[in-house]
């Protein structure tokens, strides 16, 4: 087995996200925890690595948990427009169109490029 890394974290959390197995996605943040690679990052509340937070993201507002979702995000210190998509997907996907309607364009206004084709 190789070597357990942030990059190798990084793609299991990828497989996880999209293929919707939160419970996986947990446990492999519990082992970064566990084997150091969160731990500064996690007790302050802030995860670093944007695909991560991406992924967690996606995740809350799959549980529902929009305000968790919107915390993590304005936790965020780098956002990339998967981000920003994530986040206005949550709220379209709640039925909450103010809500989305409101972050697209907190995202405009942060020169963010949408990257939704209509």
């Amino acid at each position: 087995m190789p070597e357990r890394s942030l990059p190798l974290y990084t793609a299991l959390i990828g497989s996880c996200s999209k293929s919707e197995q939160w419970n996986g996605l947990l446990f492999i943040l519990q082992l970064m925890i566990d084997e150091g690679l969160m731990t500064d990052n996690y007790r302050k509340g802030i995860i670093k690595n944007v695909f991560v937070s991406n992924a967690l993201i996606h995740m809350y507002a799959n549980c529902g948990e929009l305000e968790s979702s919107e915390g993590l995000f304005n936790s965020m210190e780098e956002k990339d427009v998967v981000s920003w998509t994530a986040l206005l997907s949550a709220y379209m996907n709640a039925g909450l169109v103010e809500e989305a309607e409101r972050v697209f364009h907190w995202m405009t206004d942060n020169k963010v490029k949408p990257d939704l084709k209509l």
